[in-house]
């Protein structure tokens, strides 16, 4: 790959990943939002995802060697989505869409319901978490390892012909990926659970019988803020502290305020957007008041069914932000002890490798094996190579034609091989060998002389 090849590549990874990170945060307003797009999708876009999500990197791999192997028919194997893609599109995506459902597990309890749907949904996340996420995974590592063999990273990388690096390598970038992902969805998670909890504590708060009579009670001239404040602050900050909220503010309807963690903003205008609240909704937001960029939720106290003030309950940014460090801090002790376990356990496999092919690395066993190769294929004369436990090991072809072995008869004792059975017992015994020249012989088998070859064993020494 040239310099132009790497920009595209670094340009569409970064362009890929901006894109990720925005669509992250608008799909982390609801569930909706996450699931369906916030229902905004047309039908037939959303249907039409789902049939395109099945084409990826590997899809061109997996079309050509379809080819290869079998020709322009073995297209049909992909052709035939046609109909599922096509049925998906423009039959069920619409039925979705009218059934109202978020995921197919609930079209699951839908159709189904109670015990029947409990174990298809229990049977659903155990083969898509375990074998077919697996297999998919592994799928799609092999088919960027041939990717990257093809465009020749590895070599410009320079680590051809050491797999540790390369193993190395795949497990940080793997590992940096799903840590990536993690924080991501860490920080939506924290985002949402805040959402909740203000919305939560602003619509308790508001519904609170105190707080209804406190601002809606008459007082002296003058006292019409001072008044609810000495009523309502003392709860206002007890809630604040039972709910871990940085503030929990009360106000009028023009947003005037009667509580405040700092007292000296009684009485002054709240900072932040009032419409939702003031058109009977609850509205949230994040905006930057007096203590900073905070996530806020706003709701109506009403009485007798008018708007007789506000109340507001909000999270800081920072404090959010601490959140997330102290699970960053975790995820980052889970990664290191993942990247440890793996890189232990790569160089103990490795070591174990090595010491099974007597220290040769793979460019060394392919080059040994192909010499190896020529040198059975050169050989005139049957040649049967045996194990210590006289299992045939390998066979050049004129073995085959002269024992009449099959492809099957690697692994075998050839004990079927009746000549065989005195040598094979010598060997098996470990008996002190040696090998002599091949002595010929001429032995009738179904009306045709073959030749044999077999080696005469004797003792050391004699």
């Amino acid at each position: 790959m040239r310099p132009i090849d790497w920009t595209v590549v670094a340009v569409y990874m970064t362009a890929t990943l901006a894109i990720g990170l925005w669509l992250a945060r608008r799909a982390s307003r609801s569930l909706e939002d996450f699931f369906v797009g916030g229902r905004t999708i047309p039908w037939w876009l959303a249907g039409a995802s789902m049939a395109a999500i099945t084409f990826s990197v590997d899809t061109p791999l997996y079309v050509s060697g379809l080819v290869i192997g079998r020709g322009i028919a073995g297209n049909w194997e992909w052709w035939s989505f046609v109909v599922a893609h096509v049925s998906m599109i423009y039959l069920f995506a619409r039925l979705w869409r009218r059934a109202g459902i978020l995921t197919d597990y609930e079209l699951t309890e839908l159709r189904y319901g109670r015990k029947a749907a409990a174990v298809l949904r229990g049977t659903g996340a155990f083969l898509f978490a375990l074998p077919i996420n697996a297999i998919s995974i592994a799928y799609g590592m092999l088919a960027m390892r041939k990717v990257a063999d093809a465009l020749g990273i590895w070599t410009q990388l320079g680590l051809v012909g050491d797999a540790q690096k390369v193993q190395a390598v795949v497990l940080i970038v793997v590992l940096g990926a799903a840590l990536a992902a993690l924080l991501v969805d860490t920080d939506a998670q924290t985002e949402r659970a805040t959402d909740d909890r203000v919305v939560a504590v602003a619509s308790t708060v508001a519904a609170a019988p105190s707080v209804r009579a406190a601002v809606t009670a008459s007082y002296p001239a003058g006292q019409e803020i001072s008044g609810p404040s000495a009523a309502m602050q003392g709860f206002a900050e007890d809630v604040r502290a039972q709910t871990n909220a940085d503030f929990v503010v009360v106000m009028t309807p023009g947003g005037i305020r009667y509580t405040h963690p700092d007292p000296t903003q009684i009485g002054q205008e709240y900072l932040g957007s009032r419409d939702a609240a003031l058109a009977g909704g609850i509205g949230v937001e994040t905006y930057t008041g007096t203590l900073g960029p905070s996530v806020r939720a706003i709701a109506p106290v009403r009485d007798n069914g008018a708007i007789v003030a506000l109340v507001a309950v909000g999270v800081t940014v920072d404090h959010l932000d601490q959140a997330t460090r102290q699970r960053l801090l975790v995820l980052g002790i889970i990664a290191a002890g993942a990247l440890l376990i793996g890189v232990v356990g790569s160089l103990l496999i490795a070591r174990w490798v090595r010491r099974q092919t007597l220290g040769m690395g793979p460019r060394e066993l392919a080059r040994v094996f192909t010499y190896y190769d020529a040198v059975l294929a050169s050989v005139h004369e049957g040649m049967v190579l045996l194990d210590g436990t006289g299992r045939i090991v390998s066979v050049n072809s004129e073995g085959r034609r002269l024992l009449g072995l099959t492809d099957d008869a690697i692994g075998r004792t050839g004990r079927n091989h009746e000549r065989n059975q005195m040598f094979l017992a010598r060997v098996r015994s470990g008996a002190p060998r040696c090998l002599t020249p091949f002595r010929q012989q001429l032995i009738p088998r179904r009306g045709i002389l073959h030749r044999i070859a077999e080696p005469r064993i004797e003792g050391r020494g004699g």
